[in-house]
C-alpha cells in the first residue's frame, strides 16, 4: 500500500516508518522537519510541511491508498491543534479522493475505570482531551472510510505480543508500547475490519472480564468469539477471548494521544 504517516517524526510514528517499510508498504511522511526523520531510506517520499497547512497536506495524501494520522500535542500545555489538523487532512483527502484514514485519540475520553486516576487524567489533561474529542467529531462526519484508534498510557517500552483492540472498554487498560501501537495502526490500516468505527488500544492484561451482561468470561470457553491479539512485528494471531480480557460494553465505536 501507499500510505501517508502525519506526525511521522514523533516517538509513535518513528516505530510506524520502520514497521510499514518492513510489511512492504511505500510510506511517504508529512512533516515540518525532514532533518528529525532517523530512517530515510525506508521513507519512499518526504513532504515538508505542516499539518494545518492545507497545500501540503494534497501534497502529501494525492495518490495514497491510505492515511495514518498520529496526532496530539507535544504536551499537556499544548499547543492543542489536533482538531484543526484533522479538518485539514480530512478535508485534503476528499479533494484527492483519498478514502482510509486512521487517526489516533485518547482513549480516556471514553474510559470509566479505574474511576480516580481517570478523573485526575481528565482534570490534568483537559484541554488536550477537549481537543481530542473535536478531532473525534470532524473525523466522523468527514464521510470518509475512517477508523479513530484511542491508545492508552504509551510507553518506550520494547514491543511484546498481547495488544488488545476492542470497541469495547477495558476494566484496566493496561500501557501500550509505541512499537506496539504503530504495529496495530498498520495492521488495522491494512484491513477493512473496524471502519467508521473508534476502537479501544491496551497493552496486554491478565485482569478477568466482564461480559455485556456482567458475567465473567470462562477461559478457553470454545463458544466465545474469536479476538485479535497482534505479535511483536505486526504479524496478526486470531484467538479465543480468554481469561485476562475483559471487555464492558461501553461507546461503541471505539487512547493517551498518540506521538
Amino acid at each position: 500500500m501507499n500510505i501517508t504517516v502525519i506526525g511521522s517524526t514523533g516517538r509513535t510514528g518513528t516505530h510506524l516508518i520502520v514497521e510499514g517499510a518492513r510489511r512492504g508498504h511505500q510510506v511517504t511522511a508529512l512533516t515540518r522537519r525532514p532533518n528529525a526523520l532517523t530512517d530515510r531510506d525506508a521513507l519512499a517520499d518526504v513532504v515538508n510541511g505542516d499539518g494545518r497547512d492545507p497545500d501540503a497536506v494534497v501534497r502529501a495524501v494525492a495518490g495514497a491508498d491510505a492515511v495514518i494520522a498520529i496526532l496530539g500535542p507535544p504536551s499537556r500545555h499544548g499547543p492543542h491543534h489536533s482538531a484543526e489538523m484533522a479538518g485539514v487532512i480530512t478535508t485534503a483527502m476528499q479533494r484527492t479522493r483519498v478514502r482510509r484514514l486512521v487517526v489516533t485519540s485518547a482513549y480516556p475520553l471514553v474510559a470509566d475505570t479505574p474511576r480516580l486516576p481517570i478523573a485526575v487524567l481528565r482534570r490534568v489533561f483537559a484541554a488536550a482531551y477537549a481537543d481530542a474529542a473535536a478531532l473525534e467529531d470532524a473525523v466522523t462526519v468527514s464521510g470518509l472510510e475512517w477508523t479513530i484508534a484511542r491508545l492508552n498510557r504509551l510507553t518506550d517500552a520494547r514491543a511484546q505480543a498481547g495488544t488488545r483492540i476492542s470497541s469495547d472498554l477495558f476494566t484496566r487498560p493496561s500501557a501500550l508500547s509505541r512499537a506496539d501501537a504503530a504495529a496495530a495502526l498498520l495492521t488495522i490500516t491494512e484491513s477493512n475490519d473496524h471502519l467508521k468505527t473508534a476502537v479501544d488500544l491496551a497493552g496486554p492484561s491478565r485482569t478477568p472480564v466482564r461480559t455485556h451482561h456482567g458475567a465473567a468470561v470462562l477461559h478457553r470457553h470454545p463458544e466465545l468469539p474469536m479476538k485479535e491479539v497482534y505479535r511483536e512485528g505486526g504479524g496478526v494471531m486470531r484467538t479465543r477471548a480468554g481469561r485476562g480480557e475483559e471487555a464492558k460494553g461501553g461507546r461503541k465505536g471505539g487512547t493517551e494521544t498518540g506521538g
